[in-house]
C-alpha cells in the first residue's frame, strides 16, 4: 500500500517577509558599562551572553543574567547598566513586518531555551566574524526566535486561564499566611534570618513557603528581606547620625562592605551619595571603619 501524499502547505502571502533587520550586533562591556536613556523606532532585542545587567524598559525595571533576553518596545525610553559582573551581548534592531505581531513577548525578561542555543551562537558569529549571507540568516534565526518566545508566551498565559480558581479558603489560607511571614519580617528583618527559620516559625517546609509566597506577593523572601532593610537604612541615613557602618549593622548587615555593595546595586548610587543628596552631611570623629564610608 502505498505511503498518502503528503500535503503542500503554502504560506499565507503575509509571510512573504516576516521581519527586516536595521542592524545588529555584538558587545563586551567592563563593569562601568552604563547605556543612558534612549529610544529606537522599532523593536530593539537584548540578549545577555553573559555577565549581568539591570534594565530599565519605560517604567519597568529588569535584571537580566547569562541566556535571558528583553525585547523593548518601539519608541519606549530604555536604559541598562552592568551589574556585579561585566557583561557581553547581542543585540538587534529590526521591524516586524506583516502578521508577526510581538506584544505578548514586549518587555519581560524572555528565557533562551536549549532549542534555541545553537542559533543565538550562530547569530553570535555572524555579529562577529561576518560572511556573506549572514544578513539574511541573522533575519532568519531572529525570525525564529521571536517566534519562540510567542509561542512560549501564548502557551504560558493560556495554562493561566485554563488552570482552576484557586478556591476562596485556599485563597483565604494564602493571605493569612503571608501577613504572618510580613508581620515576622517587619519585626525581625535585621536579624540574620534564613528561609528555614521563616519556614519553621509557620510551619510550612521552605520550598512550599517560598512558592507560597512568591506567588502571593511577586517577590521572593530574600528580595522582601533586603527591601526592608534598605527602606530603613535609608530612613537612618536621612534622619540619623549615625555613621554607615552603624546603619549597616543595625539594618542587618555583618559588613559596610557588604552593605554598600547591596546598596549600590540596588539604588545606583552609594550610602553615602544617597545621604549627600539630600543635602546632609554629618560631622564624625574619625574612626577605624568609617574611613572608607565616602564610596
Amino acid at each position: 500500500m502505498s505511503a498518502p501524499r503528503a500535503e503542500e502547505i503554502r504560506p499565507d502571502a503575509g509571510t512573504a517577509a516576516l521581519l527586516r533587520v536595521d542592524w545588529y550586533k555584538y558587545c563586551e562591556r567592563g563593569r562601568e558599562y552604563h547605556t543612558p536613556g534612549h529610544t529606537h523606532r522599532y523593536h530593539q532585542w537584548y540578549h545577555l551572553i553573559r555577565g549581568e545587567v539591570r534594565v530599565r524598559a519605560g517604567a519597568i525595571m529588569l535584571d537580566l543574567k547569562a541566556g535571558q533576553s528583553v525585547l523593548f518596545s518601539p519608541g519606549a525610553d530604555r536604559e541598562i547598566w552592568a551589574g556585579r559582573r561585566p557583561p557581553a551581548y547581542f543585540a538587534a534592531v529590526f521591524e516586524p513586518l506583516a502578521r508577526l505581531d510581538l506584544a505578548p513577548v514586549l518587555d519581560r525578561v524572555l528565557e533562551i531555551t536549549p532549542d534555541l542555543e545553537p542559533d543565538m551562537r550562530a547569530m553570535i558569529e555572524a555579529a562577529r566574524r561576518p560572511r556573506r549571507d549572514d544578513d539574511l540568516l541573522v533575519q532568519a534565526l531572529l525570525v525564529r526566535t521571536m517566534i519562540a518566545f510567542k509561542r512560549r508566551a501564548e502557551e504560558e498565559a493560556e495554562k493561566r486561564t485554563s488552570a482552576p480558581a484557586p478556591s476562596a479558603l485556599n485563597r483565604n489560607y494564602q493571605r493569612a499566611m503571608v501577613e504572618r511571614v510580613e508581620l515576622i519580617l517587619r519585626q525581625h528583618y535585621h536579624e540574620p534570618l534564613t528561609r528555614e527559620d521563616l519556614a519553621e516559625a509557620v510551619h510550612l517546609s521552605p520550598g512550599h513557603l517560598a512558592r507560597l509566597y512568591r506567588a502571593a506577593t511577586g517577590q521572593t523572601l530574600v528580595d522582601r528581606i533586603t527591601q526592608l532593610r534598605l527602606e530603613a537604612a535609608k530612613a537612618l541615613l536621612l534622619n540619623s547620625t549615625h555613621s554607615i557602618t552603624q546603619i549597616a549593622m543595625e539594618v542587618g548587615y555583618a559588613s559596610f562592605s557588604h552593605f554598600s555593595k547591596i546598596f549600590k546595586d540596588l539604588e545606583r548610587m552609594s550610602p553615602g551619595d544617597y545621604r549627600r543628596s539630600a543635602g546632609l552631611t554629618w560631622q564624625k570623629t574619625a574612626q577605624l571603619g568609617d574611613a572608607q564610608e565616602s564610596s
